[in-house]
């Protein structure tokens, strides 16, 4: 059984081995070494947040998987994944609004009266497909910014 030895930390999880995360988590030196639930709290929350088992996260921290799921059970751990996941999600909006406005002017390029109808059509149809969303997206976002201010 793996629980009875000292556990060794061989690296991160997988799911760390672009850099990008590692420096923004701050894994490539680990939090708390004092406790047998620090060594791994963040390693563990990491590889949960993006996507991993609890089982499989413990064995690419080379934890147990029995203090994998002991740790996962505390509020600390459960906070600090949706924490990690809020991040992983706006970085990935951030990421996906600069692609949007290429994607604007790639549409915008196809209404020139160079191209087919037929492909100008299905420009207008995707320019005005998208328009009623993001129009009622502003529009809730200015009726919630009114109601937060009138608290």
């Amino acid at each position: 059984m793996t629980g009875s030895r000292d556990p060794v930390i061989h690296g991160p999880p997988s799911c760390l081995t672009f850099p990008r995360w590692r420096l923004f988590f701050g894994v490539d030196h680990m939090i708390d070494e004092t406790g047998d639930n620090g060594k791994f709290m963040e390693l563990l929350a990491v590889a949960v947040a993006g996507g991993q088992t609890v089982k499989a996260a413990a064995e690419s921290c080379s934890c147990s998987e029995r203090q994998g799921y002991r740790i996962s059970a505390t509020p600390e751990f459960k906070s600090r994944v949706s924490a990690i996941r809020a991040e992983m999600t706006s970085q990935a909006v951030g990421e996906l609004s600069a692609a949007a406005s290429e994607a604007v002017a790639t549409i915008r390029e196809l209404l020139a009266s160079t191209n087919e109808p037929s492909v100008r059509l299905n420009a207008a149809k995707a320019i005005l497909n998208a328009l009623g969303p993001m129009s009622e997206l502003g529009e809730l976002r200015e009726r919630l910014a009114t109601l937060e201010q009138s608290r």
